[in-house]
């Protein structure tokens, strides 16, 4: 299964802590009928938690959604 999201990479704690947002994943992206988009995700969000488990990793994104 996929999300629909792609990810901007280049938001890190650093950029976080300096803007004074929350780690995460930064959505740079949200794909045409997607899953995500029908949940309402916007590019510039920023994905904390998934399924109630705090994420800061794609790869933590991914385990989760695997689940499913």
């Amino acid at each position: 299964p996929t999300i629909g999201i792609s990810i901007d990479t280049r938001y890190t704690e650093e950029l976080a802590n300096q803007n004074n947002l929350p780690m995460g994943l930064y959505v740079r992206d949200v794909m045409p009928l997607s899953g995500a988009l029908k949940a309402g995700i916007k590019a510039g969000d920023i994905i904390t938690k998934f399924n109630g488990i705090k994420i800061n990793k794609f790869e933590e994104l991914e385990a989760e959604k695997n689940e499913y």
